[in-house]
């Protein structure tokens, strides 16, 4: 006989629940610091990377990152006055969703600088080249 994998389990404790339980209030408020510290330098740099035309697409990430990160810490202060296990799990997805953020600038980085360093290699390349085969009038 066959069990239904879509029949109903027992509910067991959300991971918010758990958490919520174990974090004391010296932590909350100290990882809520370090959050907003975090965030506001993700948003102040990625407001100044967005000034460039092609260094916007890094911009974006960075200071979303910082914004969300920002919410994660009001949420743990939420958690900390209240300590409700939604706060803690809404403070959890900031980071989350930090982190994400986080990995959309990193690999665009990646990106920019291979695609700098192409250009460059081009540059290079194009340059002695053009120097090898006597390019221009000579100067003259």
């Amino acid at each position: 006989m066959e069990t239904d994998p879509y029949a109903a389990r027992p509910s067991s404790p959300s991971i918010s629940d758990t958490l919520a339980g174990h974090i004391d209030d010296a932590l909350a408020a100290r990882m809520a610091g370090d959050m907003r510290i975090v965030g506001l330098f993700n948003i102040v740099f990625g407001a100044l990377t967005c000034l460039g035309i092609i260094t916007a697409v890094l911009g974006v990430p960075m200071l979303l990152s910082g914004l969300r990160l920002r919410e994660g810490a009001d949420a743990f202060d939420r958690y900390r006055v209240g300590g409700d296990a939604g706060s803690m799990q809404a403070a959890m997805k900031g980071q989350a969703e930090f982190f994400r953020f986080q990995k959309f600038y990193f690999f665009g980085s990646l990106i920019i600088a291979a695609l700098y360093f192409a250009f460059i290699i081009a540059m290079i390349v194009f340059g002695v080249g053009a120097a090898m085969s006597g390019g221009g009038d000579g100067g003259y």
